[in-house]
């Protein structure tokens, strides 16, 4: 748990650091050192993210006995915490005359990583044992943003995946009951939907806070015992990144 709000603390500080920079006023930018009258998004870019994500696990089912030996309808709902990060790959395409307030950015993202998503639980007293975790996980979005110079605040969606490990069941005097157990091992695909902020801290070097929704839609299992599990599975995750885009490494690129 101190490692977790430690980290917890390491993301809020980050975040401070990017809002602190992006309320630098130009006058002040100037004094840093020099900047271009106009910051260009174009291009593709690569970089690397870390952050913290909840996973939510709703199990739920009717048939047979019922789910955990509970008979009729039983549902309850699970959810645990825990340190995720990978890397990023992505192309902007800048269009200066299209709306009023700045360029309009235009982009394609791709995110691959790891969640570190790994929990057991008792439930019902110690009567039912579950547990789930959370393995690789990819996406590929759309970015549509409004740059502001060097500060873009973005919205994205797409498609996410991710390798997701779930099992359930009834445990009687401590032990797994094997006719009322059920597992679903899967890669689950499913919808992505977020926005962030992103600040251009140098010529081709940004920084990125970004929040992300993904939601895996319905898995189904079974069990010996004619029981339907239905597992809803989804996930928060913020994050902050660091980008570069691949013209400032390889030079005019």
């Amino acid at each position: 748990m101190a490692m977790k709000a430690s980290f917890r603390n390491t993301l809020l500080s980050c975040g401070v650091a990017i809002a602190m920079t992006v309320g630098v006023s130009p006058s002040q930018s100037a004094d840093v050192g020099p900047t271009s009258s106009v910051y260009s998004w174009n291009g593709l870019y690569i970089g690397g993210h870390a952050g913290w994500g909840e996973a939510r696990w709703r199990i739920s089912g009717t048939a047979g006995s019922g789910i955990f030996d509970q008979g009729g309808v039983f549902s309850t709902s699970l959810k645990d915490d825990d340190f995720f990060g990978g890397g990023t790959i992505g192309f902007n395409w800048q269009f200066d005359d299209l709306t009023p307030l700045g360029p309009l950015v235009i982009g394609v993202e791709s995110d691959i990583g790891y969640m570190g998503i790994d929990e057991s639980y008792t439930l019902n007293g110690d009567a039912d044992v579950a547990s789930q975790e959370y393995g690789f996980y990819a996406t590929v979005t759309g970015r549509l943003g409004i740059a502001f110079d060097r500060f873009l605040p973005y919205v994205k969606g797409g498609l996410a995946i991710a390798d997701i490990d779930l099992f359930a069941a009834d445990s009687d005097g401590g032990a797994v009951d094997p006719t009322d157990a059920t597992s679903s091992d899967e890669t689950r695909s499913g919808y992505v939907i977020g926005g962030g902020l992103e600040y251009a801290v140098m010529d081709g070097w940004s920084l990125k806070a970004e929040y992300l929704y993904m939601d895996f839609a319905s898995e189904r299992s079974g069990n010996t015992d004619g029981d339907v599990w239905i597992h809803d599975n989804d996930v928060h995750t913020v994050k902050v990144g660091l980008n570069v885009q691949l013209g400032t490494l390889f030079g005019g690129m």
